[in-house]
């Protein structure tokens, strides 16, 4: 599951993704569309960006973390944008390093 609100990153990510091997659902663009799928699908692992311009994805996690499905978290921001409970999640820094995207997600699922 993808959660970035720009267009061209979120291109990046499912390309990327998808060239690994992994079929990938979004982008969502908002804390409503990203929960609604939620509620009707939950996905196997997910990439939030903290920054969906006008609202943050910590509703996303918290749902995300309930369910207990893996995330990681991307930003632009440091590890200091997270509130306490997300200090010991996966952080990936923008621009994303296609290897280190795909790395993160075998770590997220547990694939070789």
């Amino acid at each position: 599951m993808i959660v970035e609100d720009e267009v061209l990153i979120a291109l990046d990510i499912q390309e990327t993704l998808e060239l690994a091997g992994y079929s990938a659902i979004g982008p969502f663009v908002t804390n409503a569309a990203a929960l609604r799928q939620i509620h009707e699908h939950l996905p196997s692992a997910a990439i939030l960006d903290i920054n969906l311009g006008r609202e943050l994805s910590f509703p996303i996690a918290d749902a995300l973390a309930e369910a207990q499905v893996p995330f990681v978290f991307v930003s632009a921001y440091g590890r200091e944008s997270l509130p306490a409970a997300y200090g010991g999640r996966p952080l990936l820094s923008k621009p994303l390093p296609p290897h280190r995207l795909i790395e993160q997600i075998r770590l997220l699922i547990g694939a070789d």
